[in-house]
């Protein structure tokens, strides 16, 4: 398993990618899962989303290990219903996010609140549409009024600070997010201490958010 890792003022950031002959590396990796782990690994039926999730849970041990240097198999991690894994023993109150996209798989951590997204750049049929269920007034506008050849980077770095701006947040203040009436636009406005940091390149869209003091 290749991993890019990146160290920036106030987060980290590690990235894999699942490989396309990835069978004898998703064996090897799939002994650092827990028990409770090979029990949801036996859920999964596709066999891309089964590599992504062996990929994602070894990038969790790997980062933390690298972090705190202890072993890979040291890390207990608990499985969340419609959430990120929670890690049970970690030793401080380090936050993490994660993401997958098209086999890319990128695991934030910072001392901050923090978020990631990633999303396979593509183009997509009924992109006005799905602007409009996620987007503000504003944002949308925005989008109408630009060129035809910009609003898919629009589109997928709006819905990517949304998405990683949710995943930083408490997990009371989520039940209450809209994503429809979080304006990107204002952050950093409105928003106190909240900054997007934006890594995308020509094949996917990866936005970090994160909330630092000021």
């Amino acid at each position: 398993m290749q991993i890019n890792h990146n160290n920036y003022v106030d987060f980290q950031l590690w990235e894999t990618k699942v490989e396309n002959d990835a069978q004898h590396v998703e064996v090897a990796l799939s002994a650092l899962l827990s028990k409770v782990e090979h029990q949801k690994l036996n859920t999964i039926g596709h066999e891309n989303k089964r590599r992504e999730y062996v990929y994602s849970r070894a990038l969790i041990r790997h980062a933390l290990s690298q972090i705190y240097d202890l072993p890979t198999k040291f890390w207990v991690i608990r499985e969340v219903p419609n959430s990120s894994p929670m890690v049970e023993n970690l030793p401080s109150s380090l936050k993490f996010s994660l993401s997958h996209s098209n086999k890319l798989i990128t695991f934030a951590t910072s001392l901050f609140p923090v978020g990631v997204d990633v999303e396979k750049i593509k183009h997509r049929a009924n992109m006005q549409k799905l602007a409009k269920l996620f987007m503000t007034e504003k944002e949308y506008s925005g989008f109408e009024s630009m060129q035809t050849k910009n609003r898919l980077s629009y589109f997928y770095q709006t819905w990517s600070e949304k998405e990683a701006y949710f995943k930083a947040l408490d997990a009371e203040t989520q039940q209450v997010f809209k994503y429809d009436e979080f304006d990107t636009l204002e952050t950093g406005k409105n928003q106190k201490g909240w900054r997007f940091i934006n890594k995308s390149d020509t094949e996917f869209s990866r936005v970090i958010a994160l909330n630092t003091p000021n």
